[in-house]
């Protein structure tokens, strides 16, 4: 309920998801604090065989990019 009224008073129209404190520390201490900071759209790929990669944080991508990045393996 609390997101869902943080999102309607902020004027958020897409999905979105905040980490809760435990998620919020783990992530900083693996990929730095750049990715609890939304401006510089984090994006992490989670592969299905469990590796992990990070996109360059700062960086809009295309779709096509995207799409690149995901069938890249």
């Amino acid at each position: 309920g609390d997101l869902a009224a943080y999102s309607a008073d902020m004027g958020f129209t897409w999905r979105f998801a905040m980490a809760n404190p435990p998620l919020a520390a783990a992530l900083r201490n693996r990929f730095g604090s750049a990715v609890l900071n939304p401006p510089s759209t984090p994006l992490i790929l989670l592969r299905p065989d469990g590796s992990v990669r990070v996109l360059e944080f700062g960086r809009g991508y295309s779709a096509a990019e995207l799409a690149a990045e995901l069938g890249a393996g």
